[in-house]
């Protein structure tokens, strides 16, 4: 077991690569799991308040969520099952419905602040007739 963690891989020690390896995964699991706490206490909060803004920021914070794991899951999967080159495809064609995913995320948002900007002109009396 010394000689594999004394041994060097692209100039640095096994040592050094599990500490790495450590490091990594524990910041993903915390990152995740702050993520998901902010995601449901923004939820919580949103679900108390009568304002569409809120309401939106849950839902786009969820949809980036569950986009985010698909992306997850699909790269995962295109590991197992394809040669590198497969993958290269793969991850563009990921990237590329990723854009489009985004985008009409985007659309929806644009189109709910607006809404939310009119209802909030509304109830305040600032908009034309």
């Amino acid at each position: 077991m010394q000689d594999i963690l004394g041994t060097t891989f692209l100039g640095n020690t096994g040592t050094d690569w599990l500490i790495a390896i450590a490091v990594s995964v524990t910041t993903s699991l915390v990152l995740r799991t702050a993520v998901a706490v902010t995601l449901r206490r923004i939820k919580k909060f949103a679900a108390k308040t009568t304002t569409d803004v809120d309401d939106l920021v849950a839902e786009l914070g969820t949809q980036l969520w569950s986009l985010s794991e698909t992306i997850r899951v699909e790269l995962r999967e295109s590991r197992r099952e394809t040669p590198i080159r497969r993958r290269r495809e793969a991850r563009s064609y990921l990237l590329e419905d990723l854009g489009s995913q985004l985008g009409e995320l985007g659309e929806e948002v644009r189109d709910r602040i607006d809404r939310a900007g009119r209802d909030i002109a509304d109830r305040l009396g600032l908009r034309r007739p």
